[in-house]
Formats: C-alpha cells, structure tokens, sequence
C-alpha cells in the first residue's frame, strides 16, 4: 500500500479581529484575460517610463499584439484602485509591529510647466516605513510633501512601540506627550557618518572601526 501526503497551503488574512482565508484569484481583476506580470509591465511603462496610453498601445502593436487605448486605460485605473486598497492593508499591517525604522528620500517628479522657463520637475520626497519584525516595507507618498503632517498623519498617536529614525525635528514628536506608548530610537548609521566626517580624529577613527554586532 501506497501512501500519498498532500500538503495544502492556506493563505489567511486577519481584518478586524477576524481571520479570513481565501484562494488568490487568477487575475488581479475579474472578468480579465490579462495577469498580474502584464499588468505591471503596463504600469512600469506608463509610470516608472512616464509613456503616454497612446503610446504604450503602439508599442505593443509594434510587437503584434493588439490592445485598444480604452482597454489599457481601464487597466491601470481598475489597478489604481486595488493599489489603493493595498496601501491601506501594507499601512495597517506595518503599525502593528512593535518596532519600525521610518526615513524619507528625495526624487524628481515630473509636473506641468506653468512657463517657458519652468523646468516641468521639481523635487519631491517619498517615505517608507520597514516593520522590523514582521519583514515588511511600505512606501508611501504625499504629493512630495516631507513636512510633519505627513509623519502624524501616519503614525496614530496611540502607537505601541519603538521608532528607529534620523534626526529630523518632527521624529522627535514621538518623545512627546502626544506619544505616550512609544519610544524613539536615534539611528546608528547617522551617528556613524558624524564620526566619519572628522575621520582624521583618531578617536573617531577607532570609533568607526568597532565591530559591528550581528543581527538578532
């Protein structure tokens, strides 16, 4: 007699307190015949490559596929809407792990000029924030804003945990009175380029050059 172990992966979710279990679907979208990979090249193409539909359209139709501008116009807007609901699920999930490393890096973005002179870019921030525990790391965007209002409106006040970050004046709002169940934490590799910027000190020097203690 021959015996058989089957092995089957259930992928559960938890919202509300409740926990839901459910089998991916085939495509992001129902009711489509175009999957997840093409999907994301379209959206790569359009906002990584900044390409026009039109544009796209006529890419793919160079390559003998044929694709109508309406059709990819609603694929990216149906997208849209499921990133959406993604940056919420990634946001609520990343606030409940008791430690998070958060910082912020500039990019350019492109915008309309408003004269001749206007260099159609300007410079914006996008932020992100790495639950430690969990493994987990969301981006998330404020029309390029890095003012304070970004941070407290995605940090609740009721927070339980810690805070790794760089020295930023608004991070420390997180030793406030208005944080009352999380701690900030100053970031080491911050503290290491002080040292490396007076390299010559020797004391800095032997500073720089401790070992680094391995990751638990």
């Amino acid at each position: 007699m021959c015996l058989t172990k089957v092995i089957t992966q259930l992928h559960t979710c938890r919202s509300n307190g409740n926990i839901y279990s459910a089998k991916a679907p085939i495509t992001p979208q129902l009711n489509s015949n175009y999957d997840a990979s093409f999907i994301a090249g379209m959206l790569q193409l359009r906002y990584i490559y900044s390409m026009p539909v039109e544009r796209i359209v006529k890419l793919f139709a160079e390559n003998n596929f044929q694709i109508n501008k309406s059709t990819a116009h609603s694929l990216l807007r149906k997208s849209a809407l499921l990133l959406e609901r993604l940056d919420d699920v990634m946001k609520a999930a990343v606030l409940e792990d008791h430690y998070i490393g958060m910082d912020e890096s500039y990019h350019t973005v492109l915008v309309k000029k408003s004269n001749e002179n206007d260099k159609g870019s300007v410079k914006g921030y996008i932020w992100c924030a790495l639950a430690m525990t969990k493994k987990l790391l969301h981006f998330f965007y404020d029309n390029g804003s890095r003012s304070e209002e970004v941070f407290l409106n995605f940090i609740p006040t009721d927070y339980n945990g810690a805070i790794s970050s760089n020295g930023l004046q608004f991070y420390k709002r997180v030793k406030s009175d208005e944080y009352p169940n999380a701690i900030r934490l100053s970031c080491f590799q911050h503290c290491k380029g002080c040292f490396l910027d007076i390299k010559s000190d020797p004391d800095a020097r032997e500073i720089v050059g401790l070992p680094t203690l391995p990751a638990q």
